[in-house]
């Protein structure tokens, strides 16, 4: 039987952090060697060296050596290397660094009410808080989506915006209109919707629309930008509110996702 992730029993693994790693400049010195002034690369990994700081390069009888990169890399253990030259090197940048959390919100990421009146059911709807989006294959499904948490831990309001390819959703970008099926999440193949702790869940209706600018299913869209808007009103059975939402982010692995 196939099963997409359910929001209280979705896969969760464990992974690394992730850290982008970068090279300094470097300056090339004609008389004396020159100072350098970049700072020490990222490390490659948390446990990674950092990269070398730029340094003045003594080609013409210089008495100091280039100056030392001022920081190391960014959750490197080691120190990144001085600038070479004249008579003495100068010093590494100091290693180390904070990690990168792949498990909390993305800070790069947005989501905005655009027009509607679906505050009169929530209020502070998708206000603060924290966002991301997420891309791979979880349950019996690739898959993709964005969530938004009015608190990353202890949330008591979110919005989900999913699709499942298993389960007729979209692998692409396009528009997809709201089908019968995808108001309750046992079958919709693109489910969006709310949670709340105080009033239930809040599910659009046929005939809404949501249009992905951008979105790449499954581990392909690891990396990739997963966008759109959605255009609708979302109902819990007793308080219905029209709303446009735009959202955008950089999907990270699905594994990193929160329930």
């Amino acid at each position: 039987m196939t099963m997409k992730p359910t929001y209280n029993a979705m896969l969760l693994l464990a992974g690394l952090s992730f850290f982008a790693g970068c090279e300094s400049d470097t300056d090339t010195d004609t008389g004396a060697a020159s100072a350098g002034t970049g700072a020490g690369g990222s490390g490659s990994s948390g446990d990674g060296s950092g990269g070398d700081g730029s340094g003045g390069t003594n080609t013409g009888g210089g008495d100091t050596g280039g100056a030392a990169g001022a920081t190391g890399g960014e959750g490197g253990s080691t120190a990144g290397g001085g600038g070479e030259g004249g008579n003495a090197a100068g010093n590494g940048g100091a290693g180390g660094g904070e990690q990168q959390d792949d498990f909390g919100p993305d800070a790069a990421a947005t989501i905005e009410i655009v027009s509607g009146d679906i505050s009169n059911c929530l209020a502070d709807y998708l206000v603060g808080g924290g966002t991301g989006a997420y891309s791979g294959f979880a349950g019996s499904s690739d898959g993709a989506y964005f969530i938004w948490k009015d608190a990353w831990e202890g949330s008591t309001t979110n919005l989900r915006i999913e699709t499942w390819d298993a389960f007729g959703g979209v692998t692409g970008p396009g528009t997809y209109t709201i089908k019968a099926a995808d108001t309750n999440y046992a079958d919709c193949g693109v489910c969006i919707f709310s949670e709340t702790a105080e009033d239930g869940e809040f599910w659009p209706q046929a005939g809404d629309t949501v249009e992905f600018t951008s979105l790449t299913t499954g581990p392909d869209g690891i990396g990739k930008a997963f966008a759109g808007t959605f255009v609708g009103t979302l109902s819990n059975g007793e308080c219905s509110g029209m709303v446009e939402i735009t959202f955008s982010a950089t999907a990270r692995d699905i594994g990193y996702g929160p329930l």
